[in-house]
């Protein structure tokens, strides 16, 4: 996998999903909660939407979010942190859940990301 480009789309109701059509599971599988929903109200700067090319390595002007741990709590997923973005602090906590493992393959130590403008 060189990258993938990846669009995010929040509701009225302000829950955001990744639109990936691919997928054939339950669109409930496909939303993005436990800090992936505010990592997203953060890229996409007020906008109901937002694009991302993400990798599995590091490409120029990335950003990266890193692997915390599996969650065997939440049944599946795992957590990823988010230090800082465009050189602010953010010190978040994402949870990814399963849909990772079919859009990236596995749950990597790293995900290179920048936002497509």
């Amino acid at each position: 996998m060189d990258y993938k480009e990846l669009n995010f789309k929040k509701e009225p109701n302000g829950r955001w999903f990744i639109d990936y059509p691919e997928w054939r599971g339950d669109k409930s599988d496909l939303e993005m909660v436990y800090g992936a929903d505010t990592f997203l109200d953060i890229l996409s700067e007020g906008e109901n939407s937002v694009s991302l090319i993400v990798s599995l390595s590091h490409f120029e002007n990335s950003e990266v979010l890193n692997f915390v741990r599996l969650s065997p709590e939440l049944e599946n997923g795992a957590f990823y942190f988010l230090e800082a973005y465009m050189n602010q602090i953010f010190n978040l906590e994402i949870w990814l859940c399963d849909v990772t493992l079919f859009v990236l393959g596995k749950f990597p130590r790293k995900i290179y990301f920048s936002k497509i403008n």
